[in-house]
């Protein structure tokens, strides 16, 4: 049985004091966009203006319900793409770590979810302060 995380998640960022709303699979630039916080990246010389994005972590949270039926076999978190530096976190419990982000990851999870309401979080953390 599969449940996706697709869809509509929330965004916070160091450089931001507040949630906005986010899709995922997505991008930071493209959330931040969507929410009229930056300019076109991709018209004139914006890109220039918008690179400091890159010195702050960004933070995406959702909630969510899994069916019992779920907790009858173990259960696998599937990634695809996750940018560099990203930290998975489920209910407050670290799940795993990548620094790469040309691959899939599949996590076991099982030991995370709870029968109620899970939060997953992703925190990506800034390529150039880990450079």
């Amino acid at each position: 049985m599969k449940y996706s995380l697709n869809g509509k998640w929330l965004m916070s960022g160091t450089n931001l004091n507040t949630w906005i709303n986010a899709n995922v699979p997505g991008s930071v630039y493209r959330d931040l966009l969507e929410n009229k916080l930056i300019y076109d990246p991709f018209y004139r010389d914006n890109e220039n203006e918008i690179k400091v994005l890159m010195e702050h972590d960004y933070f995406y949270r959702r909630e969510f319900t899994l069916p019992k039926s779920f907790f009858k076999k173990q259960n696998y978190l599937v990634c695809k793409g996750l940018d560099t530096l990203a930290t998975i976190i489920i209910n407050g419990k670290m799940v795993a770590k990548n620094n790469n982000m040309h691959r899939t990851y599949r996590f076991e999870v099982t030991p995370y979810l709870q029968e109620c309401n899970n939060t997953i979080e992703v925190i990506f953390n800034s390529p150039l302060k880990y450079i």
